[in-house]
């Protein structure tokens, strides 16, 4: 019998794709994330980080940023992180070899 909490970790395990699951303590401290060509990976990412942020994580865009997208929604959001670099990723081995055939 499986537990919620089975189910949640067994369907991340799943997706193959990580994110950094802390706020950086600034957002100039990193070096931005590879760009992501592949739609599949970029949607990935981009849905996880959104998750986080509608569970609390607080955003990475500046202020000024944030300010131009307004009252913007969680997805939004994580999509213009993903794009300005924000959002570190990593892929398992055996995932990056699929990707960059």
């Amino acid at each position: 019998m499986t537990t919620l909490m089975d189910q949640t970790s067994a369907q991340h395990d799943l997706s193959g794709v990580a994110i950094a699951a802390v706020d950086p303590p600034a957002v100039e401290q990193f070096e931005p994330a590879a760009p992501i060509t592949n739609r599949f990976l970029y949607v990935n990412v981009t849905g996880l980080r959104a998750k986080q942020l509608r569970r609390g994580a607080k955003p990475r865009l500046s202020e000024e940023q944030l300010a131009q997208l307004g009252s913007a929604r969680a997805e939004r959001i994580a999509k213009e992180e993903v794009r300005h670099g924000l959002v570190p990723y990593y892929l398992p081995e055996f995932r990056a070899q699929w990707l960059s055939a």
